[in-house]
């Protein structure tokens, strides 16, 4: 190490305290305010009457309300993995000015175990992505399906007049297919 990165007052000034309170507080409180105010959107979004919508601002509003939930997952991931790399930065904080701070097998390990969850973090946003957006990957593995979203087969059929093939069971909606989806 160089010298200027053994100055105590480097140490516990610049590298910890700034450390904490740029890359730690500043982020995190606006992380959790924004999401808590996105949640409290989200329900009030869910609780409010779609029968004035019209079909395509039914599907808007639904795409939406999965693209947010997904940011909440993807951001609470987030805040979950990278919290762990707070363990070793604070308690070499609350030892700072100490000549002899031996770091302790558990320090290492919590660091070790940081590093991981950092990556597993980045890694997992694209699986999250993918476990909400099923229909998105299902019409990705077969394109030439007339796959239908959850939206069609399970709330179209209560939101508008539906005629009845007396063939089949399967709904049809005057001028949609499920092509028109995007």
């Amino acid at each position: 190490p160089t010298a200027l990165r053994l100055n105590k007052d480097y140490i516990k000034y610049y590298i910890m305290w700034s450390n904490l309170f740029f890359f730690g507080l500043i982020p995190y409180i606006s992380l959790i305010t924004l999401n808590t105010l996105t949640y409290l959107e989200l329900k009030k979004m869910q609780a409010e009457e779609e029968r004035g919508l019209t079909l395509s601002a039914q599907i808007q509003r639904d795409k939406e309300i999965r693209l947010s939930q997904t940011g909440l997952i993807i951001v609470f991931v987030f805040m979950l993995c990278h919290g762990v790399k707070w363990i070793p930065n604070i308690w070499e904080l609350r030892h700072a000015g100490r000549d002899d701070f031996p770091w302790p097998p558990w320090i290492h390990f919590a660091s070790a175990l940081s590093s991981l969850l950092i990556t597993l973090s980045g890694s997992l946003n694209v699986y999250i992505y993918f476990y909400k957006h099923k229909d998105f990957v299902c019409h990705l593995c077969f394109p030439n399906q007339n796959l239908e979203s959850n939206l069609t087969t399970q709330r179209l059929p209560n939101l508008l007049e539906t005629q009845y093939s007396p063939i089949s069971t399967t709904a049809t909606y005057p001028a949609y297919t499920s092509t028109h989806i995007v």
